[in-house]
């Protein structure tokens, strides 16, 4: 697992480092100050169709990271790991609504059965919209 980031913004990679700030080694986005790997990003980029999607997945990705730990509190001391997923969820829904959704979701079917034996017609026995 590599990490690369020139800086230019010239690459696609570094667009999608540069947005979620990922940008030096061993001092990244994650809970445990770790990074993304290249071949992370570069499979965000090719799953999402594009760098801006790939920046959505990035941040639904850290959302869930963070989510995974609690928030603790010591005397005056306190450390609310949700706020940070919740922030990571808020800049994931901005990037969605500003560049779309991904192709893979975009291109889901609904398979609906209709062979007169599934009870998938669309009458008011299956609850089904489809017709």
């Amino acid at each position: 697992m590599t990490f690369t980031y020139i800086g230019s913004l010239a690459t696609d990679l570094d667009q999608v480092r540069f947005a979620i700030q990922d940008k030096v080694l061993q001092a990244g986005p994650l809970p445990d100050q770790g990074n993304f790997s290249d071949e992370e990003l570069a499979g965000l980029i090719t799953r999402e169709g594009d760098w801006p999607r790939a920046v959505a997945a990035a941040f639904e990705a850290l959302e869930a990271a963070w989510s995974t730990h609690a928030d603790i509190q010591v005397g005056q001391r306190r450390e609310a790991y949700s706020q940070i997923a919740a922030r990571y969820g808020r800049l994931a829904d901005k990037w969605r609504r500003d560049h779309g959704h991904s192709a893979v979701r975009a291109l889901a079917v609904i398979p609906v059965r209709s062979d007169g034996y599934s009870g998938d017609e669309g009458d008011a026995r299956s609850g089904s919209e489809y017709t």
